[in-house]
């Protein structure tokens, strides 16, 4: 008897495998003829379910222009495929999310979220509506939009993946008046306030970080980065930062901090770990007033480790590779 049961079980086992690859087969093949129009159909129902737990067919018609019967066949589908995923409510005449819903087209970080929110807040794109499904209230405060002419970005880009260089003239702080330098830039940068272009300058023989508005003339240079110019090794070397909530705090306080960054306890000490190409720490530290040696109240963050503050805030570095 106990042989026939083991036997019965194995059985059950391979058939029970079985179901499941053939499972896995028709889901991989309704995958594969999806055109990128259903996906992001289907993208938007599952961003319905996940942060308003429900949706109908009209809303889908609605945000795609669509009748009622094209998007039948979709939902009966994607019930087909995930079941387990949602459910409908006669009277609310609605499909609601269960409680063990799995997006498989929607991802669901509420930071993602939060950053969508913030890019239709300031540019109603009905790309990121889609992602977003009904979007809540939400203001963002206005930020400088730097003019930058169409020309000198396109010559940037075409600089950048052609590895060439350009000729401009730029008016830096720095100097009371245009300087013209040639230039090879390799990568774009954001600092959380402007672009900055990461390039190597032949006039000062080092790479340095450009900002584009302040290019006021601009040619091509069918030349290769000059064979004399050194490795960008602050572009290419890295440095750990280690931000913690201000000692000054009370413990509770200094929880909150650490909830509000995202940190994690290391070593019994909440701890927001940042790795940065050691070009970008000088920025990092502006930013989040990092580069004060001095800890007050006034900052809820601090730098653990504060020698970086003496090699990279932009008030302690003796040379700084900045033309901004």
């Amino acid at each position: 008897m106990v042989l026939v049961l083991i036997g019965l079980k194995v059985a059950v086992s391979k058939t029970d495998k079985k179901s499941k690859q053939i499972q896995q087969t028709a889901l991989e093949s309704w995958l594969n003829q999806l055109s990128p129009a259903q996906q992001q159909r289907l993208r938007f129902l599952e961003a319905k379910l996940v942060w308003e737990g429900k949706i109908n067919r009209k809303a889908i018609c609605e945000q795609f222009d669509l009748t009622p019967n094209h998007i039948t066949r979709e939902i009966s589908d994607y019930r087909n495929y995930f079941p387990q995923n949602l459910s409908y409510d006669v009277t609310a005449r609605a499909y609601q999310a269960t409680e063990k819903f799995e997006p498989y087209f929607f991802k669901y970080e509420p930071g993602e979220y939060l950053s969508l929110l913030k890019l239709y807040a300031t540019d109603e794109s009905s790309t990121i509506l889609s992602e977003l499904a009904s979007p809540i209230a939400a203001e963002v405060l206005a930020e400088p939009m730097g003019k930058l002419q169409q020309h000198v970005l396109q010559l940037l880009i075409r600089a950048v993946h052609s590895h060439t260089g350009l000729r401009i003239a730029y008016l830096s702080f720095s100097q009371a008046r245009e300087i013209e330098r040639d230039i090879w830039p390799h990568t774009f940068i954001w600092n959380g306030d402007r672009w900055h272009v990461r390039a190597f300058d032949k006039l000062r023989h080092e790479y340095i970080d450009i900002v584009p508005q302040r290019i006021t003339k601009v040619a091509a240079l069918n030349r290769q980065l000059p064979t004399s110019a050194t490795e960008d090794h602050d572009w290419i070397e890295s440095e750990q930062l280690s931000v913690i909530p201000n000692p000054n705090f009370s413990k509770k306080q200094q929880a909150m901090i650490g909830q509000e960054y995202g940190m994690e306890e290391i070593g019994k000490q909440l701890t927001w770990r940042v790795n940065l190409r050691r070009c970008l720490i000088p920025y990092f530290l502006f930013r989040y007033r990092l580069d004060q040696l001095n800890d007050t109240t006034q900052n809820r963050i601090v730098l653990k480790n504060k020698d970086l503050v003496r090699r990279f805030a932009f008030a302690y570095k003796q040379s700084n590779t900045s033309e901004s």
